[in-house]
């Protein structure tokens, strides 16, 4: 269970805890300090999405919100960090292998090595949306859902879209018929309209 704020007597709190149900213990969730975090708040939005929490909205000292943010959570353990290490330290150029060949490969365990130390703590990211109708919705003590939005190409037409644009011709295809019209070419069967 993660729980982010809440109101305490001195007002909003910016602190994360974690209860883990197997050891019946709260931890504290540690973000690093160079990151921009999620301000004090209470009464604000918070859903799960995948190994994410997502937030919105919520009182503030400085008022009602309107900020969305994203807490990424560990995804590496100290034991993935002592694997990449070990690797970096094991290294050592191939007999073949060209000094730039070495250098590059070398690089590539440094970058692994970052990123596994990066991911071994949690993350906030602030969301910046667009919103053409002006400013963002400012709201607290709300709830939110997330869903997947199937994808819908819209430049491409639906049975209902080519119904629309077959039927004038099918009706029209009827006129010479029905007021006995002399056309200079014959009148187009209804039946190619619905083969």
């Amino acid at each position: 269970m993660i729980m982010f704020g809440g109101k305490a007597e001195d007002g909003p709190l910016d602190d994360c805890w974690c209860y883990n149900f197997t050891e019946a213990a709260w931890s504290r969730l540690e973000v690093p300090d160079d990151e921009a975090s999620a301000s004090a708040k209470s009464y604000h939005s918070v859903v799960m999405w995948n190994n994410k929490m997502l937030m919105y909205g919520g009182e503030a000292d400085q008022g009602t919100s309107s900020e969305i943010f994203t807490l990424t959570f560990a995804e590496t353990t100290t034991d993935d960090i002592a694997a990449d290490k070990a690797a970096l330290d094991e290294w050592e150029p191939l007999e073949d292998e060209s000094e730039f060949t070495a250098g590059e490969r070398q690089k590539t365990l440094r970058r692994k090595l970052a990123e596994t130390i990066y991911r071994n703590k949690s993350h906030w990211h602030k969301h910046v949306p667009r919103c053409p109708d002006g400013e963002p919705p400012r709201l607290s003590n709300h709830y939110a859902v997330m869903y997947d939005v199937p994808f819908r190409n819209p430049h491409r037409p639906n049975d209902g879209n080519v119904l629309l644009f077959f039927f004038p011709l099918f009706l029209l295809s009827f006129l010479p018929l029905l007021f006995d019209l002399d056309l200079p070419f014959p009148p187009l069967p209804p039946f190619l309209f619905f083969s």
